[in-house]
């Protein structure tokens, strides 16, 4: 994927998400487990709001209004493999 266009910048994201996804995390999932500890993104719990990309719409709320006009909700589910990928390394 090239940057420019899908770099999640985590400005103006614009919750909530009617699905529950949480958007900004969920754009950057793949980047957050190896730029800061990633305990906290191992837990039982985290990994179970990630799944939540699973139940997005594609309503395009989050596409709408992102001020970088990002494809979020492809996006979001590029990222949720990369973590899935991420996870079933390090858990």
């Amino acid at each position: 994927m090239e940057l420019a266009g899908t770099f999640c910048r985590g400005r103006g994201c614009r919750q909530p998400c009617p699905a529950g996804i949480p958007i900004g995390t969920a754009a950057r999932i793949s980047l957050l487990p190896t730029r800061s500890p990633s305990k906290q993104y191992m837990t039982n719990e985290f990994k179970a709001q990630m799944e939540r990309i699973n139940n997005c719409t594609h309503c395009n709320h989050c596409k709408n209004h992102c001020p970088y006009g990002l494809d979020t909700p492809n996006l979001r589910k590029y990222m949720l493999g990369e973590y899935h990928q991420f996870y079933a390394e390090h858990a």
